[in-house]
């Protein structure tokens, strides 16, 4: 039981970022690690006719940061959007 709980949240996990990384919301003009170990986000000027766009390649940044940009202001959106996957995949497990 623990070792199908623990899969499925991986593959909800990765998942979320997939979706993330396809449909971001937040039009970045760059992304930077300061001296502090600290991801400061840019943002562009946002154009109010799109929605989403893919996440663009964070060059210096390694997995774990890139990670941390896709979740950045995404806990509602992964509830909403997420709800009936989870639901789904979780089904009779718990």
């Amino acid at each position: 039981m623990r070792k199908a709980l623990y899969r499925a949240g991986d593959l909800l996990q990765n998942i979320l970022y997939e979706f993330r990384q396809n449909a971001y919301d937040l039009p970045l003009q760059s992304v930077e690690k300061n001296s502090d170990g600290k991801i400061v986000l840019h943002e562009a000027k946002r154009d109010e006719k799109v929605i989403a766009v893919r996440l663009p390649a964070l060059p210096g940044l390694d997995d774990h940061d890139k990670k941390a940009v896709l979740c950045f202001n995404a806990g509602d959106e992964a509830l909403i959007h997420m709800h009936a996957l989870v639901k789904k995949t979780l089904g009779g497990m718990v």
